[in-house]
């Protein structure tokens, strides 16, 4: 979606925290082997948040202690109450899986070759479900072959969830960089 925009507007910059921006079989792939099995977790039920975050811990690495805060807040937000007392997350499967197969029927890496603006892209490298990093090496040349003059990122302590959840110092740095250059450009 951001790409999109970043095609129809004067944008000084655009940053890709691993963006859903591949070839067709790539993204039914993720689709298959991420945004389904999340689905499936939207259904779980919990007794208090208590035990919906000590699942979520138990299946999860520890992140840094301020992470830890804004996921614990998080949680208090994303779980609904139900008829029986008991809470589910907010997000509805359907919906989940119906957004991410609009993003397959898209050409994203033609979007992407239609960005004007500079580009970020940004790869964890640590794996993620299925052992393996969300946005594959084959993927992330696809990217740079769309936006050649695009700079990378290779968050070497992070995997896909984690780039959000607790950003490591070195990925935070970089954003700053690139939101700095993209500024001077502007001003110049």
């Amino acid at each position: 979606m951001a790409a999109a925009v970043a095609t129809n507007c004067d944008l000084r910059g655009l940053i890709l925290l691993e963006g859903a921006i591949g070839t067709r079989a790539f993204l039914q792939q993720r689709d298959t082997q991420t945004v389904v099995p999340t689905g499936e977790t939207l259904n779980l039920r919990f007794n208090s948040v208590d035990e919906y975050l000590r699942r979520w811990r138990a299946e999860n690495p520890r992140y840094s202690d301020e992470a830890e805060r804004w996921i614990d807040r998080f949680a208090r937000f994303e779980l609904a109450p139900l008829p029986d007392g008991t809470l589910r997350r907010r997000a509805l499967r359907d919906s989940l899986h119906a957004e991410f197969e609009s993003v397959i029927e898209v050409d994203t890496l033609g979007t992407l070759a239609r960005v004007k603006c500079p580009v970020l892209i940004v790869r964890a490298d640590k794996p993620w479900i299925g052992g393996q990093p969300w946005l594959t090496n084959e993927t992330r040349d696809a990217q740079f072959r769309a936006c050649p003059s695009a700079q990378l990122f290779a968050a070497r302590l992070s995997n896909h969830a984690s780039l959000i959840r607790d950003p490591e110092p070195k990925l935070i740095e970089t954003i700053k960089q690139f939101v700095q250059t993209c500024d001077r450009k502007v001003l110049q």
